[in-house]
C-alpha cells in the first residue's frame, strides 16, 4: 500500500482537540492534543506539553540513568557486549560514555556512570586503554576505594 503524504496546514483538521503529526513512513497520524500518542506497536507514549521543559529534563536524566544500569547489566562477564562498544569510527560508544557531562563525575553521577565502566572494561584490555585514555584510572580507583568504605 502507498502511504500517503503528511497533510498540510491548511488540510489540518479546525479542531483545537486533535493534530496531525507525521509518521515516519509519511503518512499522517491523528494525535490528540495533550493527551496520549496513538498506539505503536502497543506502546502509549505520553505527550508532554511545551511547559513541562523542567520535568522533561528530570525524565530524560532518569532515562539515562536507566540506559547505564542496562548497558551494565548487558555487559557483566559478556565479552561479545564490551566489544561493541568499541566497534565503528571513533567516537565509539565507550568513548561517548567517557564523555558524558560533567555531572557524571561528580559524587553523585559517579555512582551511576562508573559502575557501567566498570563492568565494560572488567576482563576487556581493549576497554581498558580506551577508558584509561579518556579519563584516566585515579578517579574511578577512588571511587571504588570509596565504596568499598562505605561497604565495611
Amino acid at each position: 500500500a502507498a502511504a500517503t503524504p503528511p497533510t498540510s496546514a491548511s488540510s489540518r483538521p479546525s479542531s483545537s482537540s486533535t493534530a496531525s503529526s507525521p509518521t515516519s513512513s509519511g503518512s499522517s497520524v491523528s494525535v490528540p492534543r495533550g493527551g496520549a500518542s496513538p498506539p505503536v506497536s502497543g506502546v502509549t507514549v505520553d505527550v508532554m506539553p511545551p511547559t513541562a521543559a523542567v520535568s522533561t529534563t528530570r525524565s530524560l536524566r532518569v532515562l539515562l540513568h536507566e540506559l547505564f544500569l542496562v548497558v551494565g547489566y548487558l555487559a557483566l562477564r559478556n565479552p561479545a557486549v564490551q566489544e561493541i562498544f568499541l566497534w565503528g569510527v571513533a567516537p565509539t560508544l565507550l568513548q561517548l560514555l567517557c564523555a558524558v557531562p560533567p555531572h557524571y563525575f561528580s559524587p553523585a553521577g559517579r555512582r551511576v556512570l562508573f559502575p557501567t565502566l566498570i563492568v565494560l572494561c572488567f576482563g576487556n584490555d581493549q576497554n581498558r586503554a580506551v577508558v584509561g585514555s579518556e579519563i584516566g584510572w585515579s578517579s574511578v580507583v577512588k571511587f571504588i576505594a570509596e565504596e568499598r568504605a562505605v561497604k565495611e
